[in-house]
């Protein structure tokens, strides 16, 4: 009661407050037999303790009551009735702790409901239901140290809930749904959770402003964490291992922020960025992944800073049709493909990233001029040389110390005196003119010189060695390759779309296959060795000898003749016996018997083969 002076006298109020009223202490099955019995005669602010049993009924809680066990969930269970929830809570300010609720039926129901606000749900255990927790329209709660076991549907669900707490629970075995699922919900916090064997780990959807920190998923049937059209969430120090997909998959979302964040062994990718803007990446750490460590596709103006991804099976860090992002002091090393490859990706920033021992270190690939215009410096490394990446330069030398170097859009650029290896490409050259290319080692990368759309090179006295494809030139023409030595390669030297190229004296040895000319017209190949390396043309013509007479010395003797290739295929013998098919011995096949190209539709012949490799001949001026 309160005294309330009124004039000079004295009354008394008779409305009493809520603090002056003592909660009352109920035991089940003491003082009521079901648990339902004590809520329904319980007051406000009640306690009721649960004694050890199992208790065959659907628990529904409509006032602000504590419900707890007395020996904890492993002795006190509730066991639900058909087609209902377990236990349900409908008021605000309730707590429970201690049950195991279990094997709910019936469509969508759940071990424990909750539609209500500032509930405590803790040391609760939900076994094998169709929904484990299930948060409907429901804020500022707080799930802590629940399990989540053999649940159908999802483990936790929280379903258009905001402000909740969700931590150190542990959620398994959701057969078909996520371990953590967020639907339509904001501003809560999922904390120290482990989560594993679930098909999702932790997924949200359309969810915003969330902070995921210091959860370990594992085991997913697919991803372990997974963002669909949710943005501005924070996941900070959690771990995704052996999930079945991706450690992180995040869909048509922006300004999400993951920092110091590990994924290792998943079957897919570390992080798999697709159709996502403007989000930042820290200090993560992705290994030993079944695909590439953190890959962006069709995703822009992100921000990877900081990561580390090693021991991948793909690439380090891939970037496939993204443009604008920034890349800074990443590391990527010992990745089975590349490093960090740029596929079709425009107007990357990269500073101080480190490529070491990778199969590939870097990488650039593009089919048209924007996907090749990038801000890279020469603070990126690979094996601890600089990377040189020149846009819109003229009249310039690449240092002598080139890891890897790139020349796009420019004009008279020499690359010479180099090594070159390890890299996806050994020297990129893009849309530029009068390159010169000299006394180049270029080797143990996928192309070793590749020419893209770029005129007027001279590409000479280079060593091309044990590389995918030696030369690569698409739409590349009026270019001069001269004297290089192309061997051990999968594919010596290729022109696509490429016309009015010469061919000159270059030895091409030991090559699967040796040239292939693809859709390439006027091309002019002569005086060339193919050792052990075949020749290859579709829809191509091709000019196999020089177009005029040249003088050389041959055997001691001087001769003027066209001039073709050498074919170790075209000296043959017959039954044991040598057939002379230079019957004047000027070095030079009878123009009767001409070397057929063995591919295509046999068109293309070589009239003028050579008989011995270039190098036996002396050329000299026709007047000397």
């Amino acid at each position: 009661m309160a005294l309330v002076a009124i004039g000079c006298g004295i009354v008394v109020n008779a409305v009493a407050s809520d603090s002056t009223v003592s909660s009352a202490v109920i035991y089940v099955p003491d003082d009521y037999a079901t648990i339902q019995g004590a809520v329904n005669n319980a007051a406000e602010g009640d306690t009721i303790i649960v004694r050890d049993g199992t208790y065959p009924e659907s628990v529904k809680v409509n006032k602000r009551l504590t419900i707890r066990s007395e020996n904890g969930p492993a002795n006190t269970i509730v066991v639900g009735k058909p087609n209902d929830h377990v236990l349900s809570v409908t008021a605000d300010h309730v707590s429970i702790k201690g049950l195991t609720v279990k094997n709910a039926t019936g469509y969508n129901r759940v071990g424990m409901y909750v539609h209500a606000n500032y509930c405590n749900i803790t040391d609760n255990t939900a076994l094998n239901n169709p929904y484990g927790f299930f948060l409907s329209e429901s804020n500022k709660n707080t799930l802590i140290n629940n399990i989540a076991s053999d649940n159908l549907g999802d483990g936790i669900y929280l379903n258009y809930s905001n402000s909740n707490t969700i931590s150190n629970n542990t959620v398994l075995k959701s057969s078909y749904r996520s371990g953590i699922r967020l639907y339509s919900s904001h501003n809560n916090t999922v904390r120290n959770n482990n989560v594993s064997n679930n098909t999702y780990g932790i997924r949200l959807s359309g969810s915003h402003n969330n902070t995921i920190e210091k959860n370990n998923v594992q085991s997913s049937t697919y991803d372990g964490f997974y963002l669909f059209y949710s943005n501005d969430n924070s996941f900070v120090d959690n771990t995704a291992s052996q999930n079945n997909y991706d450690g992180f998959f995040i869909n048509a979302s922006y300004n999400n922020t993951l920092i110091n964040n590990v994924a290792n062994a998943n079957n897919y990718d570390g992080f798999g960025l697709e159709l996502v803007n403007n989000h930042t990446l820290i200090n993560n750490r992705v290994n030993s992944n079944n695909k590439s460590g953190i890959s962006l596709t069709s995703s822009n103006r992100n921000l990877l800073e900081g990561n580390v991804a090693s021991l991948n099976t793909e690439m380090g860090f891939y970037l496939l049709s993204s443009a604008s992002n920034s890349l800074a002091g990443n590391k990527a090393s010992a990745n089975k493909k590349v490093g960090i490859q740029l596929e079709k990706s425009g107007n990357s920033t990269l500073t101080d990233n480190m490529m070491e021992e990778n199969y590939y270190n870097f990488g650039v690939t593009g089919d048209s001029l924007p996907y090749f215009y990038h801000d890279i410096d020469a603070s990126n490394r690979v094996d601890g040389k600089p990377i040189y990446y020149w846009i819109d330069q003229q009249e310039r030398e690449i240092p002598k110390d080139a890891g890897f170097v790139g020349i796009i859009d420019s004009l008279n650029i020499t690359a010479r005196d180099l090594t070159l290896t390890k890299n996806s490409v050994g020297l990129l050259l893009a849309y530029s003119v009068g390159t010169w290319i000299k006394n180049v080692t270029v080797s143990n990368t996928d192309d070793g010189i590749s020419s893209l759309a770029s005129s007027y090179s001279i590409i000479a006295n280079n060593n091309i060695s044990n590389n995918d494809w030696g030369i690569n030139m698409l739409s590349s023409d009026y270019n001069f390759l001269f004297e290089n030595t192309i061997t051990k390669n999968q594919l010596g030297i290729l022109l696509g779309y490429s016309n009015n190229n010469t061919l000159q004296r270059n030895n091409i040895s030991n090559n699967w296959e040796g040239l292939s000319l693809l859709n390439s017209r006027d091309n002019l190949v002569f005086t060339n060795n193919f050792i052990n390396s075949s020749a290859h043309s579709t829809n191509s013509a091709t000019i196999w000898n020089s177009v005029l007479e040249m003088t050389y010395i041959y055997n001691g003797e001087r001769y003027t003749n066209f001039m073709g290739n050498y074919w170790p295929k075209y000296i043959r013998e017959d039954l044991g016996s040598f057939i002379n098919q230079d019957t004047d011995g000027d070095g030079i096949g009878d123009a009767l018997t001409p070397y057929t190209l063995p591919t295509g539709l046999g068109t293309d012949k070589d009239y003028y083969p050579l008989m011995q490799p270039y190098e036996n001949y002396i050329y000299v001026i026709a007047d000397e």
